[in-house]
């Protein structure tokens, strides 16, 4: 008979502390998540308030009624969570269709597999792996999950299974956050990766105790996890509220039928091109002044003194992290409008290639601060309203030795086009060859992928269908 044995071991996680957790989550909202979290907020903690409002003449005569109305509810309805079409935290549009802000929205709204071949094209990929892409996204679901057989791809593409895993999981790189995902532990831990909380308890909780959560056996997990049933709790109401089990959820999410956009550019004779952060919408918050007098009364007992102390130092904590948001926003997007300059002037035509990583050196923070600062955020400018993200492009050479953007490639294609002759229609080598001297220097078979990206058909297919009009 074997023996059991006990032993221990010491294991190094990191953790992100609350504080640490809040500035991320309030870094990546949009305005309209902003506005909903700041509702959020104000509901919890009475020494907040709007500035607009008076103070409010809250009486602390029960201190323990008082951690009730401010508690967030400990039981989560998983069912909710996991089936539900909408999330109760998301946030509602506001109703306010003569704004000016909501003028210049793109006309054309991406579906999720455009979305998704746009991300792709982005990535340095060969073009095998390109095709591999684009089969894996012809099979993801209505809920964004991947529900391909990788074995059947690989036998129709003749590549390896390997070749076929490798690029799903660059896929599942992609935004929204969870796409791509086989089941929905992977669509929880590619969230979790997302937030930087790969190696936290959180990661733990959901790689291994998905089916204890749906069945609330909490007792279980804290067993399990040599942690208490507090802290389970704790996780639980941060897994409910930062992560999505279907992403096309969080894609709506970034196309909402009513933008506020975070960036206001415009461009005067008089000022020339001005950048400012809209906050027009986000509420001005204060410490109440009633709490500030009332801390400084004599005859406070000690619980009732602690009680407001904490609350004004959560308070304190979230008015910091909203102004650091705001700053790192502002940072970041003055690097990202120096070098589109040519954009917000000329149009789309003048995009130039742009990094992750060029934006993070410059503005010498880390990629990903850059990255959750730019995440869900939109901006107006002259030539419309864009999300930031769309504005990160690779490029392709010039003979000068300047980058050009590959939607200003196809732009140029575009306008070839346009102006060939439709009854004798150019090939894509006679385009290849009119941008190169325009010092473009393209292959051909790049002409013929962005050609089909922009539905336009070969020269070969309009001069069949002119024959069988004929």
């Amino acid at each position: 008979m074997s023996k059991i044995t006990i032993t221990q071991t010491q294991r190094l996680q990191t953790k992100l502390s609350p504080q640490q957790e809040l500035k991320i989550r309030i870094l990546q909202l949009s305005n309209l998540q902003l506005i909903d979290a700041i509702q959020e907020e104000l509901l919890q903690n009475p020494v907040l308030e709007e500035a607009e409002t008076s103070s409010l003449q809250l009486p602390i005569t029960d201190l323990s009624q008082l951690e009730k109305e401010n508690k967030i509810k400990e039981e989560i309805n998983w069912e909710d969570f996991f089936q539900a079409r909408n999330n109760p935290w998301e946030a509602e549009g506001i109703a306010s269709e003569s704004n000016p802000i909501f003028d210049n929205l793109p006309a054309h709204q991406h579906s999720l597999k455009e979305y998704l071949l746009q991300q792709l094209r982005l990535i340095p990929i060969s073009d095998k792996e390109y095709k591999v892409g684009e089969m894996i996204i012809d099979n993801i679901n209505e809920d964004g999950y991947f529900s391909g057989e990788i074995e059947e791809m690989a036998k129709e593409l003749k590549v390896d299974n390997v070749d076929i895993e490798q690029v799903l999981a660059k896929i599942q790189e992609f935004e929204p956050a969870g796409v791509g995902a086989r089941n929905l532990k992977e669509c929880l831990l590619i969230q979790v990766k997302d937030l930087g909380l790969e190696d936290s308890l959180l990661s733990v909780l959901i790689k291994n105790h998905l089916p204890a959560i749906q069945d609330k056996n909490y007792e279980q997990i804290a067993l399990q996890m040599n942690t208490s049933i507090d802290e389970v709790k704790e996780l639980l109401k941060v897994m409910a509220k930062s992560l999505e089990p279907k992403p096309t959820r969080i894609y709506e999410r970034f196309y909402p039928p009513q933008i506020i956009p975070e960036i206001i550019i415009s461009n005067t004779e008089e000022e020339g091109l001005n950048l400012e952060i809209n906050d027009e919408w986000i509420p001005s918050l204060r410490i109440s002044s009633y709490y500030q007098k009332l801390l400084r009364e004599k005859n406070l007992s000690v619980a009732e003194k602690e009680y407001i102390q904490k609350k004004m130092k959560s308070a304190l904590f979230f008015l910091e992290c909203m102004e650091k948001r705001k700053q790192t926003l502002r940072y970041v997007a003055r690097v990202i409008f120096d070098t589109q300059k040519g954009f917000l002037v000329e149009g789309e035509q003048k995009l130039v290639p742009m990094r992750l990583e060029d934006i993070s050196k410059e503005v010498e923070i880390h990629l990903s601060t850059v990255s959750r600062a730019i995440a869900n955020k939109f901006v107006k400018t002259p030539q419309g309203v864009y999300p930031l993200k769309f504005f990160f492009r690779t490029g392709i050479q010039t003979k000068e030795g300047d980058a050009i953007s590959v939607l200003a490639v196809q732009e140029k294609i575009k306008e070839v086009v346009d102006r060939e002759d439709k009854q004798n229609p150019l090939s894509d080598s006679k385009i290849a060859e009119i941008l190169e001297k325009k010092g473009i220097k393209i292959a051909v078979r790049t002409v013929a992928k962005y050609r089909e990206e922009l539905g336009i058909s070969s020269s070969y297919s309009q001069k069949s269908k002119a024959n069988n009009k004929k």
